[in-house]
């Protein structure tokens, strides 16, 4: 696994995953969402770095529903990313803190969201 995320971070996957991630095709969308989810777990930074963070805001708020796992994919990755202090800035930019926020008080996300607001207060 982690030699197939080394050829996505270098030869432009996260870009590619990003676009994906926006396409019109629910299940096509889903499954970008999921592979920027394993990514960014370890790879938080090369993601946002490639400017990747707007595509998981934009599935947040494309398909807040859905048993498919996309609005769950796209905030766990939104979380991790704003849950590092390289990164936060780049998420707030992004819309990402507003949509944490938005799913706290809706109460549909909690934990998956803590770390990423504890973060942004610091």
């Amino acid at each position: 696994m982690l030699k197939l995320q080394k050829q996505l971070l270098t030869k432009g996957g996260i870009n590619i995953l990003a676009a994906l991630a926006r396409f019109t095709i629910r299940l096509v969308a889903a499954e970008a969402a999921g592979g920027l989810l394993n990514l960014s777990e370890e790879h938080k930074t090369a993601i946002a770095e490639a400017g990747d963070v707007k595509a998981q805001v934009y599935l947040i708020f494309k398909w807040p529903t859905g048993i498919d796992g996309v609005f769950e994919r796209a905030t766990g990755a939104l979380a991790n990313l704003a849950a590092n202090e390289q990164c936060i800035m780049k998420v707030a930019m992004a819309g990402g803190v507003h949509a944490l926020v938005m799913l706290v008080r809706s109460r549909r996300i909690f934990f998956a969201c803590m770390p990423g607001l504890i973060t942004c207060c610091h």
